[in-house]
């Protein structure tokens, strides 16, 4: 196997080392170290050991943005291809409790894309052995040759992270989201943009408030609190930053890695999905540190913004309730129509003596069961009185909601 992993590599016949490969120690490896590598390699797999074999591929115009590889001159800088490929090497022999792996690796630039061949094997057998049936029905027993998915993504990361310095580029993301966390607590305290749509929120959470988690929250009320985050951050040149950032990101860890169908390893999604959490336990956190006299405020204030948004008062709605006020109104029986003056000429002196007392008794019951305002400007059809005093009644309600909410956030601000 060693050997076959260095066909493709240079031979310096004056000096006997083969261009392009390399182990743990050796750069270049002679030709004797060769044969001693090729020994351990037949003696490990004579022992029952795992022969493991991999493959790293690049995409060329990749290693020339990162100045490894120069097309023109064809040079390649090997010495950052190796430094990674060993700390890939060392990553799997830690992940897999391997002892004294011995491995070696063959760069090629046989093909369109440069790549590196691995190849290592343990001495003695250390893999847990597995039972397995042939076709024939012979039970076979063999060590296990399957290494664990974390182990294969592990490696990965380590070979990139090496070859491409990424701590300032992530650190930035990092400080960037922090600083997205700040800007929404402050912004929760002075943005009146979403003071309705928190009432509505808070009105809406469940009673339990160790439930009041991002995690938690489900369905209509996770897409408002989404809002609430999108309107706090719309005109926020740091979460357009943020965004930007990731998304380069993402966009070197394709090269680095390729694309991928595994949801848990797509970079800017799960990014934008931690963030949007996070901002959301802001928003959920602030509603958790109301105090109670705040809360009362939220609910007044959200009574009164659903009135100012449901009730209409245009001129068919005054009329209308002006029609229903008037339909109310204490009426005149059969008898009294008959004794009325006005119904009846030939009526006798104590008849409209008796008629007049008991219409001053049906005008005193008015007065103490209606409102005679209300009631005489509904009989006149006063539209615009009506109209005014409506609308009146909500604007002085709705202040007082709004004042009694940011005296109790105020409060709130104090004791935190």
């Amino acid at each position: 196997m060693a050997r076959r992993l260095h066909e493709d590599g240079l031979k310096d016949e004056s000096s006997k080392h083969y261009y392009g490969t390399f182990t743990a120690d050796d750069h270049n490896i002679s030709e004797k170290t060769l044969k001693d590598i090729s020994g351990d390699f037949a003696r490990g797999q004579a022992h029952g050991s795992v022969l493991f074999e991999d493959v790293v591929s690049f995409d060329t115009s990749f290693l020339e943005k990162l100045g490894i590889y120069d097309h023109k001159t064809n040079v390649l800088k090997e010495e950052a291809l190796v430094k990674a490929g060993r700390q890939m090497m060392r990553s799997m022999t830690d992940s897999e409790g391997m002892q004294d792996l011995t491995w070696m690796a063959s760069i090629h630039r046989n093909t369109k894309h440069i790549h590196i061949h691995f190849a290592s094997v343990e001495p003695v057998n250390t893999r847990p052995l597995m039972v397995s049936e042939a076709d024939d029905g012979t039970e076979l027993i063999a060590p296990r040759g399957k290494r664990k998915q974390a182990t294969l993504d592990h490696m990965k990361s380590e070979f990139a992270r090496t070859l491409v310095d990424r701590v300032k580029e992530r650190e930035r993301i990092s400080d960037l989201r922090n600083g997205l966390i700040k800007d929404v607590r402050e912004s929760l305290l002075t943005q009146n943009s979403v003071s309705h749509d928190i009432a509505r929120l808070y009105l809406s959470l469940p009673k339990d408030r160790s439930r009041w988690n991002y995690a938690m929250i489900h369905g209509d009320k996770k897409q408002s609190l989404d809002s609430i985050v999108s309107t706090l951050m719309a005109d926020n040149p740091q979460y357009k930053e943020y965004q930007d950032a990731v998304n380069q990101s993402a966009a070197v860890d394709r090269e680095l890695y390729g694309k991928t169908e595994r949801v848990t390893k797509d970079y800017a999604r799960n990014q934008m999905a931690d963030i949007n959490k996070r901002l959301g336990n802001q928003v959920l956190n602030y509603c958790k540190n109301l105090k109670p006299s705040a809360a009362k405020g939220i609910e007044q204030l959200s009574f009164a913004a659903d009135e100012a948004d449901y009730a209409k008062f245009d001129d068919d709605f005054i009329e209308l309730l002006a029609q229903r006020l008037q339909e109310v109104q204490p009426t005149i029986s059969e008898e009294e129509r008959i004794l009325d003056p006005a119904s009846q000429e030939s009526t006798s002196s104590e008849e409209r003596q008796r008629f007049r007392q008991r219409e001053q008794q049906q005008r005193i019951r008015r007065e103490e069961t209606t409102r005679p305002l209300n009631v005489e400007s509904a009989v006149r059809h006063d539209v615009s009185l009506i109209k005014r005093s409506l609308s009146d009644y909500m604007t002085k309600d709705r202040y007082a909601a709004m004042r009694e909410y940011e005296k109790a956030q105020r409060l709130s601000d104090r004791t935190r």
